[in-house]
């Protein structure tokens, strides 16, 4: 029992990612479609926690969104102010599109 006590109190991904975000003043938003929310978590849970078969197309996009939120990241640590680029826009018109509703993976 003593052992799961720490684990108990660790804070959420979510709150840490939240954290982060809030700190470095890195968006999230503008790589998910209009009517999306931040799925990384949840497709995270699903992938290891459930025996569901992979979506892999949602796979691959999460996979792409991960990547620029960890690049805007490491930009902000060294100081650059300019995220335009992190995805590119053509990049970004993929991540954004309304092609997969995000709740199944």
């Amino acid at each position: 029992m003593r052992a799961k006590i720490p684990e108990l109190n660790r804070p959420s991904l979510r709150f840490v990612l939240d954290a982060l975000f809030f700190r470095y003043n890195i968006d999230w938003t503008d790589i998910y479609p209009s009517t999306g929310d931040f799925t990384l978590i949840k497709t995270r849970d699903k992938l290891f926690h459930s025996s569901q078969e992979p979506n892999f197309d949602l796979l691959f996009k999460e996979t792409n969104r991960l990547q620029a939120i960890i690049e805007r990241l490491l930009l902000r640590m060294l100081g650059w102010e300019d995220l335009s680029h992190s995805p590119t826009d053509f990049m970004k018109k993929w991540l954004t599109a309304d092609e997969d509703d995000g709740n199944d993976i």
